[in-house]
């Protein structure tokens, strides 16, 4: 809850204007007092080039790139190359990077010290049920066809759950890469709260859960 607005991006609700709004300005005061990179995980492209959009046409994106230089996940290599090449340049004296959960920034870099300051995670990156790969694990675990090594049968919603969470503790382990980093994450959605989500959530996160 910011301000007394609840923040849930759901499909449902992650149009709600009031609450863009609210993040919107609370994310002007994190960038102000986090020094350093900042990173910012969408649950998916659309969210974040509709909040990008919205940013955009309220003004909020302007008073964000005048805090710290901003950069925005492309899906063109080429462009993306660019763009990880400009924030590694300028996240020591103060950048932000909007990134997508699943993306190659969430998996496939490091960001250590100075590269990460503070993760934030917009959303629940629940991944897409209609993936191929999803979709034969759903069936599989529907037939009953043993999948692992647990006792109990496991359900495909155990599964999509624990599925995701294991990739949000990834994204906010890139705030503390070793004993002498330090940062923080913030988790901007109500439904971490709920028990499901928060108990795999990492041990050291799931204490600070609120």
């Amino acid at each position: 809850v910011l301000n007394e607005v609840v923040m849930e991006f759901s499909y449902a609700k992650r149009d709600d204007k009031e609450m863009l709004r609210e993040f919107g300005k609370r994310k002007e005061k994190w960038l102000k007092i986090t020094p350093q990179g900042v990173l910012v995980f969408f649950a998916s492209y659309k969210m974040m080039f509709d909040c990008v959009d919205k940013w955009r046409q309220n003004g909020q994106l302007d008073r964000l790139r005048a805090i710290k230089t901003l950069c925005i996940e492309s899906r063109n290599p080429n462009e993306q190359l660019e763009n990880i090449k400009l924030y590694c340049s300028s996240a020591r004296q103060g950048a932000v990077f909007f990134s997508v959960a699943g993306g190659k920034l969430s998996e496939g870099f490091d960001f250590t010290d100075y590269m990460a300051r503070l993760v934030i995670v917009l959303g629940v990156p629940f991944p897409n049920t209609q993936d191929m790969k999803l979709q034969a694990k759903k069936s599989a675990l529907s037939s009953g066809v043993k999948v692992s090594n647990r006792r109990q049968r496991l359900s495909f919603d155990d599964f999509y759950v624990s599925k995701t969470m294991r990739g949000v503790n990834q994204i906010i382990g890139r705030a503390i890469r070793h004993a002498n980093d330090f940062g923080a994450a913030l988790l901007v959605d109500s439904r971490y709260c709920f028990d499901r989500q928060k108990r795999l959530l990492s041990s050291w996160a799931h204490k600070c859960v609120q």
